[in-house]
């Protein structure tokens, strides 16, 4: 094959898949072609995208390739009924949070940081094929312990989990630009559930002043309605019950 056809062979292979795909697949699909070669294509077809005014590219996610729409033209083909979009409740998304960052973790692990059972929220998240079993506890009863999967990477638009946001990411002033890839229904939640995470951890160290701050920030990353409005109201209380503390030691302290 020549190396035109080559390209247009992976550019065909990739325009018609409904998953990523390694470039060791690809290589073994297209005739005279190793992974090298692969990337140097893929490399090609995205600059060739990017002069003519392409709204696609070609994206390495879920340690594969995947050809995807450009985020400023994803809502028109959000409006055909094949697209699917993942809704999770906010319970659901503190779980998916908790496992991503610190997996991999039993389910009492987990309930340790929510504070609730959370059998129902994991089942869910397996449901959906974004959380798994990966492993088993060396402990009595060999508790199983979670972890995301390939499926996770992919509708979060990750390569791998080292592409995370960096929690010190989620702190910034827009902290909404570090989650740019991810689809619009989810990100916004996660930072609000990782900042109210991270307040509760601060506040059992006894760090009340950063563990407000954290709660602060959380409160911008959740909407006000519907089941987030919950978990701002309850976001405020925590910041109220901080507020009465620091007021009630301040009074004691000037007595």
């Amino acid at each position: 094959m020549t190396k035109l056809e080559q390209k247009q062979a992976l550019e065909t292979i990739l325009f018609v898949a409904n998953k990523t795909l390694s470039p060791k697949q690809l290589a073994e699909m297209i005739s005279d072609c190793d992974t090298k070669v692969i990337r140097e294509l893929v490399a090609e077809l995205n600059m060739n995208y990017e002069k003519t005014g392409r709204v696609f590219r070609i994206d390495s996610v879920a340690e594969g390739l995947k050809m995807h729409t450009l985020p400023e033209y994803r809502k028109w083909a959000q409006s055909l009924e094949t697209v699917k979009t993942i809704k999770l409740s906010p319970a659901v998304m503190e779980t998916l949070a908790i496992v991503a960052y610190k997996q991999p973790l039993t389910r009492a692990g987990i309930e340790f940081i929510r504070g609730v059972d959370s059998s129902h929220t994991i089942r869910r998240l397996m449901q959906q094929k974004l959380v798994r079993i990966v492993g088993r506890e060396m402990i009595p009863g060999r508790p199983g312990l979670y972890g995301t999967t390939k499926h996770f990477l992919e509708v979060f638009g990750l390569s791998n989990l080292k592409h995370l946001p960096a929690l010190s990411e989620l702190d910034m002033n827009k902290p909404a630009e570090a989650l740019d890839v991810l689809p619009k229904e989810i990100p916004k939640n996660w930072i609000g559930i990782v900042n109210d995470r991270r307040g509760d951890v601060l506040m059992a160290l006894g760090k009340k002043v950063e563990a407000r701050g954290a709660w602060l920030k959380a409160l911008d990353g959740y909407d006000n309605n519907g089941a987030d409005g919950v978990a701002t109201n309850m976001i405020k209380k925590k910041i109220a019950t901080v507020d009465s503390s620091q007021a009630i030691e301040k009074k004691s302290g000037a007595k």
